[in-house]
């Protein structure tokens, strides 16, 4: 704990940029295997090598042609990446693309998560004000019930039917001829 400036000891919490940071870096970590085995899987597959090299590719093209662009360049023809280095441009993109998915995967599952544990949090708060709001009425009608019973005249005026019933009740004698209030 500490001292603030207006005298109120508080706790001092961590912060959860730092604790997201390990996180992302032990996402990150655990998700180089995978992206590991996505590499290789590029360089011996067939098919999977083929759809590496067109997406390398591509991104080659898309990423030369924007360079050009903001350099105030126009490019016509853009010179395609020798088969080995379209591969492995591929192949890793294809394995960022996987920890970024594992990344995304994972907060994912953490904000549904968090939102369920929020939601319950509100259901329980809702169903305490339900019953505090329940009390309240329970406590006015019984306040008002003694207060016509102990000033009856200041409240005949304005008596309404159900609180005149609730009256009746609390004053009523049962089968042997005792109130409730005197049990």
């Amino acid at each position: 704990q500490r001292q603030s400036t207006w005298g109120i000891r508080s706790r001092v919490h961590v912060s959860m940029l730092p604790i997201f940071k390990v996180l992302t870096l032990l996402v990150r970590q655990l998700s180089k295997p995978v992206a590991a085995r996505v590499k290789l899987r590029a360089a011996e597959h067939p098919k999977f090598r083929a759809q590496c090299i067109r997406f390398a590719q591509f991104w080659h093209r898309f990423e030369t042609r924007l360079s050009a662009r903001f350099l105030g360049y126009e490019t016509r023809v853009v010179t395609p990446l020798r088969e080995a280095h379209a591969v492995e441009r591929g192949a890793e993109i294809a394995g960022e693309f996987t920890i970024f998915s594992i990344a995304v995967a994972v907060l994912g599952y953490e904000y549904a998560r968090s939102s369920a544990k929020d939601a319950e949090k509100e259901r329980k708060l809702d169903e305490k004000l339900a019953q505090l709001r329940k009390d309240v009425n329970s406590l006015q009608l019984s306040n008002e019930r003694l207060l016509r019973v102990v000033f009856p005249e200041e409240y005949k005026q304005e008596v309404k039917p159900d609180v005149v019933a609730l009256i009746n009740f609390s004053q009523t004698t049962n089968e042997e001829g005792v109130a409730p209030s005197q049990l």
